[in-house]
């Protein structure tokens, strides 16, 4: 997911921006992903999750590189539903890594709808695996419990990369 708002423009848009670059270059071919550029509005690089492919990948690269601007204001929570429901029933561990600046009114709602969400996959959300850590960045980590690979039905994590100077306090 991919912040896009007025308030990434200059710098925190172009770390970002490096940031995506460099987690697309991670992929392995077992890899399926989409990527969400988000403010206002929603724009998917495709409506599903797709192989990883080194062709699928530079395609990606071109379209963060060439179609997202900073522009209008957030919400987080819309595209965060729809990525939690893309996730769902995905094989392997679902995540979700988030590119944002945080600069949000609504955390507290975001935070509940993405438990309530995470919850109904089946496993419990415990408030004390809820991890959120302020270091001049922030990380936020929902539900993060080690991985346990190719196991089907696993709950989404959800990983904020706070970029620029705003934090979120809930």
């Amino acid at each position: 997911m991919f912040d896009r708002s007025g308030s990434m423009a200059g710098d925190p848009i172009k770390y970002a921006k490096a940031a995506l670059l460099s987690g697309l270059n991670m992929l392995g071919e077992q890899d399926s992903f989409t990527v969400v550029a988000f403010d206002h509005e929603q724009l998917w690089w495709t409506d599903r999750l797709i192989a990883a492919t080194p062709d699928n990948k530079v395609s990606c690269m071109h379209w963060v590189n060439n179609d997202l601007s900073s522009r209008g204001t957030t919400d987080i929570k819309s595209p965060l539903q729809r990525a939690l429901k893309l996730l769902s029933g995905a094989a392997g561990l679902p995540l979700v890594f988030m590119l944002t600046d945080g600069c949000v009114d609504d955390e507290r709602e975001i935070c509940q709808m993405a438990e309530s969400t995470i919850a109904s996959h089946g496993q419990d959300v415990d408030p004390n695996n809820i991890v959120v850590m302020t270091d001049g960045s922030t990380v936020t980590a929902v539900n993060p419990q080690q991985p346990v690979p190719q196991q089907p039905g696993l709950s989404p994590r959800v990983y904020t990369f706070g970029i620029g100077p705003y934090c979120n306090h809930y």
